[in-house]
């Protein structure tokens, strides 16, 4: 009983983990990352679950495609990312967190990737650089999923107001989902999740700085594009 009481916990806390998701808001010249949920306002904080992002890797992102590593600090509820400078149309931010565990169900070990990224329009397209990236294409409300630089069908897409207003698409043959304009004004989210069969082993960051070996049968993504609506229609 008591082996099936922590098999259900185990499982419960992988459900939880992967269900969230990490984004980026811009609060004027810092950029601060959170671990949760947007439609329902919930950013997790340290001591808590906030700790489970170890090391991550942080990336500016011009038009170009160039990057460089951005500072961090841990905060009380976010992780605060110092810019070099104003984004510029076509620059971006991305936030990786790939140092989690393998969560195990159904005897099928899946490591999962959370990723973000943050640019000043919706519209404007960015360069590629998250495995799985979502781009804007140009046209105000459509965006364009891609996965190891190919257009990713049938992906399942949110599009998130910071009120909890959501709503859900799916790719096209093309990777493109399409939303109808964006009604208010302030932070928006665009989510899409991932999942691929590929057995390997890799190399993971633990809190102490130590590391260990995982292995795992699947890989899972998660990602998250936000950027912000000065006006309502």
């Amino acid at each position: 009983m008591k082996k099936l009481f922590a098999l259900a916990i185990t499982l419960a806390m992988a459900t939880s983990a992967y269900a969230h998701e990490i984004w980026i808001e811009l609060h004027g010249n810092e950029a601060r990352a959170y671990y949760g949920h947007l439609d329902r306002d919930v950013r997790e904080v340290s001591p808590g679950r906030l700790d489970r992002i170890i090391a991550p890797k942080t990336a500016y992102i011009n038009a170009a495609g160039e990057t460089s590593p951005l500072p961090v600090s841990f905060e009380q509820d976010h992780i605060a990312l110092t810019l070099p400078s104003t984004l510029s149309p076509g620059d971006s931010l991305a936030i990786i967190h790939h140092n989690g565990p393998v969560y195990v169900k159904n005897g099928i070990g899946t490591h999962w990737i959370m990723s973000a990224r943050y640019t000043s329009s919706g519209v404007e397209p960015i360069a590629e650089h998250l495995e799985l990236d979502i781009i804007p294409t140009g046209d105000p409300g459509a965006f364009r999923v891609v996965f190891e630089g190919e257009a990713l069908t049938n992906a399942k897409v949110r599009l998130t107001h910071q009120s909890g207003w959501s709503m859900h698409r799916v790719s096209d043959q093309d990777g493109i989902v399409r939303f109808p304009a964006l009604p208010w004004e302030g932070l928006y989210m665009v989510y899409a999740k991932h999942l691929v069969e590929r057995k390997g082993s890799r190399e993971r960051t633990l809190t102490d700085g130590s590391t260990e070996i995982i292995e795992h049968d699947q890989r899972g993504f998660i990602t998250t594009l936000t950027f912000s609506v000065a006006e309502e229609l």
